[in-house]
């Protein structure tokens, strides 16, 4: 891109705005670096990853770019061989901890975010550095003691030799013998050894070494012989922790320098990551916009406002490359006709770098290979260039570089010499890069211009609109219309005499005047169109918005029915594996009565033996035919699910006697579900018209009409003894009792949050009850008290339990619940 035009549109200051929004050096440089591309391929990629970054920052999902250092050169350091420092480390360890979470993430975000997660799936983890450092630098910077054993234990010694001649130092000063001698009582440290301040009248009766001397040479600072030794042993300790120091920085920068490619891979993708989360930062800061890219030169920007401006910025529509290439802007100073032209090229160099525009949903960029742009007075006393002359300059090297894939931007064309001469020149101008292909707009006060872009095909006017009555412009733009001078008008409006101002007309001319009759024409029928447009603007965003809403509703339906069709064949399979198993428990008693019976034949010849067996084995078969059924009826492919019963059916249950209304169903009642072909015992007949009945594992609520009293089926002589609780007929029923005459007169609760212990707690009583024991023991513990409350409310409520109390000493007391239950 031409560097001068970069500039003059103040592409730069954009880049500034960007480089705030990222996180740490690895995105401001590449924010730094960037420039706009020409590859519709790589500005579409890039569009994508502001769009994904922008969309994930809207749903207020952190992305944690915290912490992350730029450590290249630290890494680089360690490559060539050098030991970092406390410091450096800490920042490595720093960025591939705030790395590992970055990953973590993103990884979370799911395939709605392909690109970050793509991203994030380029940071490597360096779970062993990151626990070597982080074990062996302090937050500070400095080394550790657990570093290494052996730092460990020559700081230990330094603190005791430290000690030892502290304390031979104490006793001297404390010395009366020596208070003669120092100058002070005090222990202090000269060239890293422990010294007293001695007078210097009294050195020479003092054994030891001069250290140093105070500056009015009154005192010396004397190490006694008496700790020599010991000093020198701490220095020597100092000089072992020194080298251990040194030997753990430089073993832990060989470990960077180890994994100097796999850092390099990891920091370009946080690099990338940063860089697209900023783009996204600076959308939302905009409230910017994705736009549509072309590689056919055409703009049309909607509601496109200037970066740079605050406060309340007036947005324009400004478009060209389909009608027409070529966009003559007028109006009056200060009307906005520059900031128009800067507006459509910095949003177009911003959309080439993969930014958003702050503009509306709609608006399209073009791709051009080259932007140019001659704005503002750049006169250069040094080169003697008058405004005209500089201006001149520029052009003529855009007219030697121009191509059909360019963007053109001049103002004020032809200004700054001879109205009439400047005017035909920039005619000339203007056709020289029409004919080139060239996207062009250009801004002028000539009206030869206007009616140029009126009369010449390919090309149209555009205006900056100036309201007369409050003589200030309104800043918006109308294309497809010329500016007017409003010269007459404001004249008028400041009080300028008629005679004068007529006068002048006269003097204008017919062919002015005919300009000015051209103007207002064209004014009344852009009027009529745009509002023509705003209605069929105003239609197409009803017809946007019910298209959403009904693309939403439909979304959500599908979901939902989704949802709803996995928890059916969820729950189906979940029988069917319950039919199964049962099958398999069936199928075995059915061998189990077999050997019973070849046995019972042999032993006693007895015919009715025979029967008895003969019976039980046809009574487990129908048990086995049953659940087949239930398999079937529920298994993925039935659609319909389990049957209901049919009026015929409830008819024929009543025919049959099976209960009248005088009849009580009461819990422990055997029946038979009449859809199913199934018994069960029910559970609860609280209800007038529907009961929970058991099934095996199975709690179903089964409406009065579909269930008929079971009737008794033979059982083997001696299957019971005496004192056992009925027996519940059929094998999924059998099975299901003797599974809960096993259970325990314990449930233990503890530990489980409350809503879990409720669920257990219901679940217990339906088998304690089928299991026929007395009472059983609640073991909630004592705590905080609420799981004890929740268990006895709910016990309480509940008419399985006959009656509830604390435990006594012996049974856990407080921190546990004895429940007693009724008996059938």
């Amino acid at each position: 891109m031409d560097e001068r035009s970069l500039r003059v549109l103040e592409y730069e200051k954009v880049k500034v705005m960007l480089e705030e929004c990222m996180a740490c050096g690895l995105g401001k440089q590449r924010a730094r670096e960037l420039l706009p591309l020409a590859e519709r391929a790589m500005i579409d990629e890039m569009q994508s990853e502001t769009t994904e970054a922008r969309a994930v920052l809207d749903l207020g999902k952190q992305i944690p770019l915290g912490g992350i250092r730029d450590i290249r050169e630290d890494v680089e350091r360690a490559i060539r061989g050098a030991t970092l420092t406390g410091g450096q480390l800490l920042e490595v360890e720093s960025t591939i901890s705030s790395s590992r979470r970055l990953k973590k993430s993103l990884a979370e975000l799911g395939p709605d975010y392909p690109i970050l997660v793509d991203a994030a799936a380029g940071i490597e983890t360096f779970g062993d550095l990151e626990h070597a450092i982080g074990a062996a630098i302090s937050d500070s910077g400095d080394v550790l003691d657990s570093a290494s054993s052996a730092l460990r234990s020559i700081r230990l010694k330094i603190r005791n030799l430290n000690s030892k001649v502290r304390e031979t130092l104490d006793s001297i000063v404390r010395s009366p013998e020596w208070g003669k001698l120092l100058q002070d009582p005090v222990v202090s440290i000269r060239n890293g050894r422990f010294v007293v301040p001695i007078r210097s009248e009294m050195r020479g009766q003092v054994s030891g070494i001069v250290h140093d001397q105070s500056a009015s040479g009154a005192t010396v600072f004397m190490e006694p012989m008496s700790v020599l030794e010991l000093n020198n042993d701490l220095r020597q300790a100092i000089a072992e922790e020194e080298a251990e120091i040194e030997r753990i920085l430089a073993d832990l920068s060989s470990r960077v320098a180890a994994m100097g490619d796999r850092f390099t891979r990891t920091l370009e993708a946080v690099g990338r990551i940063d860089f697209m989360v900023g783009r996204g930062k600076l959308s939302q800061n905009m409230d910017g916009v994705r736009p549509e890219i072309n590689e056919e030169g055409v703009i049309s920007f909607v509601g496109a406002r200037h970066p740079l401006l605050r406060g309340d910025v007036v947005p324009i529509d400004p478009y060209l490359g389909k009608t027409f290439n070529t966009l003559v802007i007028t109006g009056p100073n200060t009307g906005g006709k520059t900031v128009t032209l800067k507006t459509i090229g910095l949003l177009t160099l911003m959309a080439q770098s993969g930014l958003h525009i702050p503009a509306e949903p709609g608006s399209e960029a073009a791709v051009f290979e080259q932007v140019f742009a001659d704005i503002g007075d750049e006169q250069s006393i040094e080169q003697s260039l008058s405004t005209f002359s500089s201006h001149l300059t520029h052009i003529v090297d855009i007219l030697g570089r121009v191509e059909g894939s360019s963007l053109v931007l001049l103002d004020e064309l032809g200004a700054g010499t001879d109205p009439q001469e400047g005017a035909a020149l920039a005619m000339s101008i203007l056709e020289r890069l029409h004919a080139a292909g060239a996207r062009t707009v250009a801004t002028t006060h000539y009206s030869e211009l206007k009616v140029f872009a009126h009369t010449t095909e390919g090309m149209s006017n555009a205006s900056v609109e100036f309201n007369v009555e409050t003589l200030r412009p309104t800043y918006r733009l109308s294309i497809g219309v010329p500016g007017s001078s409003n010269a007459f008008a404001i004249a008028e409006r400041l009080g300028l005499p008629g005679d004068i101002i007529g006068s002048a007309r006269s003097h204008v001319g017919a062919s002015g005047q005919r300009v000015e009759e051209m103007i207002t024409t064209l004014k009344e029928e852009h009027d009529r169109a745009a509002a023509a447009r705003s209605d069929a603007e105003g239609l197409r965003s009803r017809y946007l918005q019910l298209k959403d809403k009904y693309e939403e509703q439909m979304r959500k339906l599908q979901l939902e029915k989704a949802e709803i069709a996995r928890k059916a064949r969820a729950e189906a399979d979940s029988v069917v594996q319950y039919a199964r198993r049962e099958a398999e428990q069936i199928i075995a008693q059915i061998r189990a009565v077999q050997t019973e019976r070849a046995s019972a034949i042999a032993a006693a010849g007895s015919g009715s033996s025979r029967a008895d067996l003969d019976e039980a084995i046809r009574a487990s078969r129908r048990d086995l035919d049953a659940l087949r059924d239930i398999g079937r009826e529920l298994s993925p492919g039935n659609e319909g699910g389990i049957a209901t019963s049919s009026s015929d059916e409830a008819l024929s249950a009543e025919a049959e006697g099976a209960w009248d209304e005088s009849t009580r169903i009461q819990p422990g009642d055997e029946v038979e579900i009449i859809s199913l072909g199934q018994r069960g015992v029910v559970l609860d007949a609280s209800g007038q018209d529907e009961f929970v009945v058991a099934m095996g594992p199975m709690r179903v609520n089964v409406a009065r009409a579909s269930l008929r009293r079971a009737k008794p089926l033979p059982r083997a002589r001696g299957e019971r003894g005496a004192g056992l609780p009925r027996e519940p007929v059929g094998g999924v029923a059998m099975l299901e009792i003797d599974r809960a005459r096993t259970i325990s007169s314990e449930l233990d609760l503890r530990g489980m949050r409350v809503d879990e212990a409720l669920d257990a707690v219901d679940k217990y009583l339906d088998d304690a009850v089928l299991s026929g024991i007395p009472r059983a023991r609640v073991i909630h513990g004592k705590g905080t008290g609420a799981l004890r409350e929740a268990v006895r409310s709910q016990l309480a409520g509940d008419r399985r339990a006959v009656s509830i109390r604390s435990g006594e000493a012996g049974e856990g007391g407080d921190g546990v619940t004895v429940v007693s239950f009724q008996r059938s």
